[in-house]
């Protein structure tokens, strides 16, 4: 996801007046965006596929920076016998 004029001039003027508070505020963006790809993935499902969560399961994390992104499908159904 890009960053908006507004972001891109809230960080700008945090690492020149408060360089001490530019990295929260980096960091509360790259949050957002998270959030915002989160939902926009879950919209993409079909309501249904929420219905039976004990047998599958989608994860979406990142480290602690939130820099790094992963996405996890977990079906439960399956194990080594049946693949």
């Amino acid at each position: 996801m890009d960053w908006t004029k507004f972001e891109k001039f809230k960080y700008v003027l945090s690492r020149i007046f408060c360089p001490c508070f530019s990295d929260a505020v980096h960091r509360s963006h790259r949050r957002a965006h998270l959030r915002a790809a989160a939902e926009k993935l879950y919209r993409s499902f079909d309501p249904s596929d929420w219905e039976n969560v004990t047998e599958r399961t989608l994860r979406l994390s990142t480290d602690e920076g939130h820099r790094l992104g992963y996405l996890d499908f977990l079906d439960y159904r399956k194990n080594k016998g049946n693949y």
